[in-house]
């Protein structure tokens, strides 16, 4: 390997989600690593957890009534976070019911807004999301917590 890397672990089975990456001890999960080609990448733990969280919930209009197509973009309030490749943003489309879920987000302080349409991969532009942010619900969310959110549908 060589380049900047971010270590992601693949194919986790059910239930189970990143905790965090440490290179030589210090937490590197969401920091890339250099890696020259010529040398050995020792000194790497990957931490899993089973305390994997989510976000659930449903979505209505401004009556009060339920809405079935849109998007919902979950966001850490921190800017910082939005970068490439980040955990800390996330999105998700309704069920057959109505009622999304997004999983495997680390613990922080985050932002939940629900929008008639975007774009796909809109979500990870940190542009869009500084647009979009003042319309968030604001919400925090720990190891192994699942939060449930009403959220109002914003035309964009």
């Amino acid at each position: 390997v060589s380049g900047s890397v971010l270590i992601r672990p693949v194919g986790l089975p059910s239930g189970w989600m990143l905790k965090r990456v440490e290179y030589n001890g210090q937490d590197i999960t969401d920091t890339p690593i250099e890696f020259k080609g010529q040398e050995e990448a020792t000194g790497v733990q990957v931490v899993l957890t089973a305390q994997t969280t989510a976000v659930t919930g449903g979505v209505s209009d401004d009556r009060g009534q339920a809405v079935k197509d849109y998007t919902v973009v979950v966001f850490a309030e921190d800017s910082a976070k939005w970068g490439p490749l980040t955990r800390f943003v996330s999105s998700a489309r309704p069920d057959q019911d109505g009622r999304f879920q997004v999983k495997g987000l680390p613990p922080g302080d985050y932002l939940a807004v629900a929008l008639d349409y975007v774009q796909q991969g809109e979500w990870s532009d940190p542009t869009f999301l500084e647009r979009i942010k003042s319309e968030g619900t604001a919400f925090s969310l720990a190891w192994g917590e699942t939060k449930s959110l009403s959220l109002k549908v914003t035309a964009y």
